[in-house]
């Protein structure tokens, strides 16, 4: 026989008095939501909710660069195929997307039509602990299409995209820095026509990497004749 489902060790918890809100050990401080969050595991995460957990409750702990996250930051960011399905259930059952890392996180997926329902819910662009924004993301994931919406969308009523172009993370690096480390050429260019900057120190060593193309010859002579 296989291991027990996490479901049924959930369900076996709760009926034998285990607080729907409690932590996963007393020196991590993690929800056990949250806990089931990382697995994207919605039939444990439907029980625990079903019994009062808090879809808001946060860990007091980081998760790689994400800073005291909720349930809801964690699903953000998870490449588990159930994590949509978990995202829709806290939604469902009262998790506040304003304050959460959720529109980020559509960025980092490229997914529009998340993102769109992410800013009707009143989620912010909020950058990670490591100070990577939406812009990062994208530039990170290589999410081209998405990239061209976005910036088609802008309106004086959102933050300046070319604001956002040049913000700098934790490693000093704009999202035109992090496209062109990551070697994602094509993106790099289009950062680059909407406005995009470069800031990291290593950028000559970025671009010592790339292979030899007419794509990388236009951007190293764009990035020649940008203002210093």
């Amino acid at each position: 026989s296989g291991p027990t489902p996490n479901i049924d060790k959930v369900k076996s918890a709760l009926e034998k008095g285990a607080a729907p809100n409690g932590w996963s050990s007393q020196a991590e401080k993690s929800p056990l939501l949250g806990i089931a969050a990382l697995w994207a595991d919605p039939a444990s995460m439907e029980a625990l909710l079903a019994a009062g957990a808090d879809p808001n409750l946060r860990a007091s702990t980081n998760f790689d660069d994400l800073q005291s996250p909720s349930a809801l930051d964690l699903l953000s960011f998870s490449e588990n195929a159930n994590a949509m399905v978990a995202i829709e259930l806290l939604l469902a059952n009262g998790a506040t997307a304003k304050g959460s890392m959720l529109l980020s996180g559509a960025c980092w997926r490229g997914d529009w039509v998340l993102f769109q329902r992410a800013k009707e819910l009143g989620a912010d662009l909020s950058a990670d602990g490591a100070g990577n924004n939406c812009f990062h993301f994208i530039a990170q994931e290589n999410r081209m299409e998405f990239f061209d919406v976005l910036i088609a969308t802008n309106s004086p009523q959102e933050m300046s995209w070319q604001q956002m172009l040049a913000e700098t993370n934790r490693d000093q690096e704009t999202s035109l820095d992090m496209a062109i480390s990551h070697k994602h050429v094509d993106l790099a260019l289009k950062i680059l026509k909407a406005g995009g900057v470069t800031n990291s120190p290593y950028i000559s060593t970025f671009l010592k990497s790339l292979p030899v193309s007419p794509k990388v010859d236009a951007l190293r002579l764009r990035l020649e004749l940008l203002p210093n």
